[in-house]
């Protein structure tokens, strides 16, 4: 402070400050009030959780000393997609090989169209395909297989129908 300056602008300058660390002083009271209560919020949170997590780690525990108790009854059951995949020969087999095989181990009599087709190859070999098929791919192949007699064109496609086809009995099993 300067000599120059005199005592009421000493005093206005220190009632300035004063109204100054009040205010900071009311701020922080309030923030501390709010952290506080968020605090509690917290806390009474994670005694929840801590709860629900005990509960669930002893329910694991019991469990996990039931299962296990019977090894007879684990016997692996290798998965139908596995077996399937296993004699199918290169690491990314050909679309019409795999549309022959689900055409072929259809029952005789059963119609099917090329989406039908497409939804099993993709459901029993779809780990091995390298992404989604095109639905007239399996429709071109089914055209290849009635062709070739092996199948046979039950309903002819039009423009909003797809074409129907059935499998021919082997010789000398007759459908009744």
């Amino acid at each position: 402070m300067s000599r120059s300056q005199t005592v009421a602008e000493w005093i206005a300058e220190l009632e300035a400050q004063i109204e100054h660390y009040r205010k900071e002083e009311g701020f922080h009271a309030e923030r501390e009030t709010f952290h506080r209560e968020q605090r509690a919020v917290a806390a009474q949170e994670l005694a929840k959780v801590l709860e629900r997590y005990e509960t669930f780690k002893g329910a694991v525990d019991a469990a996990s000393e039931v299962v296990g108790r019977l090894p007879a009854l684990r016997t692996p059951q290798p998965a139908p997609a596995a077996q399937e995949e296993a004699d199918l020969g290169p690491a990314r087999p050909m679309l019409s090989r795999l549309v022959a095989r689900v055409v072929e181990e259809g029952p005789p009599g059963e119609t099917f169209g090329a989406t039908a087709i497409a939804r099993e190859v993709e459901r029993r070999f779809g780990k091995q395909l390298k992404g989604r098929m095109d639905i007239r791919s399996v429709g071109v192949n089914l055209r290849r297989l009635s062709l070739a007699g092996k199948i046979q064109q039950a309903r002819k496609g039009t423009a909003f129908h797809e074409s129907l086809y059935t499998r021919r009995p082997k010789p000398g099993q007759e459908t009744s």
